[in-house]
């Protein structure tokens, strides 16, 4: 048949962006020997995907029927580490219970069936620090610094409550699909609620797993004013016969997981994550820019434990 001239879509993407971003993803590939790396670039204000990409990358020229065709930011559901662990303090700082120069103890955290601490012969069983690191009594604020594990086990048993976290979960949407512009994309899931170490590990982002997509949505309550806004990369579509726009993308927020003066205290937080001298993003620090942000490792679940030889660093 005859060709039509049939709608045009323009997308959010933007060129310099996309090409910062593939060049970042390949690097980080040869640098780290990486198996894979995938990342986005999300606009706070208006929830536009500037960037989206994954390497290795599908090539429509070269079909094959190994994960390459999985798009890994919204199919690909992980165990996000202690990228988790700013749900959790913003949480404490929304209910009003959360003081940052209140010390508490980083040695490893033993807990009973209420998820309480206890020094005696009564555990469950204990959560450790990466590295099985231990600071002693250290205030709160130096728990998400130093990505303590033991900080979010106290957070949640002592100030926040199981049930409270689990109302915030909620209110980030995690587990649950974005729906960006019909992304192809999968929940996740969570074990929370089923046990006490279960509870405890999804406060450092094990035992449940999420997508990047879930994660970016997230993040823009904390890293904007409280409101959580939708990414979505549809900018608009077009019909070239009359030039008239047949669809719209824009700005939408999905729900208010915190109050602005909470996501203001996290930034605050987070700056010093990357600023402070021992900060886990000290690394990311930039003279020309200023930066706050969150690590995380995943561990990567492997007949019924963790494989030994791989993980996500977030």
């Amino acid at each position: 048949v005859n060709a039509v001239n049939v709608y045009d879509i323009y997308l959010t993407l933007d060129v310099s962006i996309q090409e910062a971003l593939n060049t970042a993803l390949n690097t980080t590939m040869e640098a780290k020997n990486a198996s894979r790396a995938w990342g986005a670039v999300v606009e706070i204000k208006t929830g536009k995907i500037l960037a989206w990409g994954q390497t290795p990358s599908y090539n429509p020229n070269e079909l094959s029927s190994d994960d390459v065709q999985v798009n890994y930011g919204s199919q690909l559901a992980y165990e996000p580490g202690s990228v988790m662990k700013a749900v959790i303090y913003s949480a404490a700082m929304d209910l009003g219970v959360y003081n940052g120069d209140k010390n508490f103890d980083s040695s490893p955290y033993c807990y009973t069936a209420t998820t309480g601490r206890t020094y005696a012969g009564d555990q469950l069983g204990c959560i450790y620090n990466v590295s099985n690191l231990d600071w002693g009594n250290i205030p709160l604020d130096y728990g998400l610094i130093y990505s303590s594990n033991v900080a979010t086990a106290t957070l949640l048993s002592q100030y926040v409550g199981i049930s409270n976290y689990e109302d915030y979960l909620k209110r980030y949407h995690l587990y649950q699909r974005v729906n960006s512009d019909g992304i192809d994309e999968v929940p996740g899931y969570t074990n929370y609620g089923l046990s006490p170490v279960d509870d405890i590990t999804a406060t450092y982002g094990q035992g449940s797993s999420t997508t990047m997509l879930q994660l970016l949505q997230a993040y823009t309550a904390i890293f904007g004013n409280g409101e959580m806004i939708k990414p979505y990369f549809i900018d608009r579509i077009v019909d070239p016969n009359t030039n008239t726009t047949v669809y719209q993308g824009s700005r939408k927020v999905v729900s208010t997981p915190i109050s602005k003066s909470t996501a203001k205290q996290m930034q605050d937080l987070l700056r010093r994550v990357v600023s402070d001298p021992a900060g886990t993003c000290r690394h990311y620090a930039a003279k020309t820019v200023e930066v706050m942000g969150k690590t995380g490792t995943s561990e990567i679940p492997l007949d019924g434990g963790y494989s030994e030889s791989e993980n996500i660093i977030s």
